[in-house]
């Protein structure tokens, strides 16, 4: 009788320890969106970057959902500056690293939070929000640039990662070391949508280490065409 009961409890312990490994993966929360300037938000929602649109310093936006909101995901098409978040009665800056891809978790699962803008011309290319437990893989929560790498690689501008490194990042990044991506070229100015395409090309190569941007700006190669008579 005492195994049958022992033999019971231990079948009713490891089902519990199964039920509490599953994974509870957070889901992406529909919501609506209200601008203080009073301009359309839709592509806030749209899941594209090339569609932007920018605020000025004092702006805000006010995001609404009918389940909880656990965290909120940014992709801002220009550096934010130090931002500020508002859920459940209160307040906390964000921004300090001015990464482009930014992830904020909720101190406390809200229905509502509103973000205000830090510097005139902040432009904004996509929105998520999403409910508690563990995120999709596309979400990307970065970290600062390592202080120390073990292995820098330097791509003269983006896309060079993928196309010369494309191998050796991921298989570095599988085996845990420490690698920092560096770019000479810095597309701000000229193709901006290129910054996204760089972040999300390296995060899915493994690397969550914001990457350094060099300050030279990327000019097109003209080839002089004028016949030599």
């Amino acid at each position: 009788m005492i195994k049958k009961i022992l033999l019971s409890f231990g079948a009713a312990f490891t089902v519990m320890l199964m039920l509490l490994c599953v994974r509870t993966l957070a889901e992406e929360l529909d919501y609506t969106v209200v601008a203080s300037d009073g301009y359309d938000t839709s592509f806030l929602k749209d899941d594209d970057y090339f569609t932007t649109d920018y605020y000025m310093e004092g702006d805000t936006l006010t995001f609404t959902a009918d389940d909880n909101i656990d965290g909120i995901y940014i992709k801002w098409d220009t550096e934010p500056g130090t931002w500020t978040l508002s859920a459940d009665g209160k307040e906390s800056t964000h921004g300090e690293n001015d990464f482009l891809h930014e992830y904020i978790r909720l101190d406390l699962p809200a229905r509502e939070l509103k973000i205000t803008i830090a510097k005139d011309r902040t432009y904004i290319a996509d929105v998520y929000l999403f409910s508690a437990g563990e995120l999709p893989d596309w979400v990307e929560v970065w970290e600062k640039p390592w202080d120390k790498a073990d292995i820098l690689f330097f791509s003269t501008h983006s896309d060079d990662e993928v196309l010369f490194f494309g191998g050796l990042i991921p298989t570095y990044t599988d085996k845990g070391y420490n690698v920092q991506v560096a770019y000479f070229c810095n597309f701000a100015e000229a193709e901006p949508y290129r910054r996204h395409e760089q972040l999300s090309g390296i995060w899915t190569m493994g690397v969550d280490h914001y990457p350094q941007l060099g300050i030279f700006d990327d000019i097109p190669l003209v080839l002089n065409t004028t016949e030599v008579s």
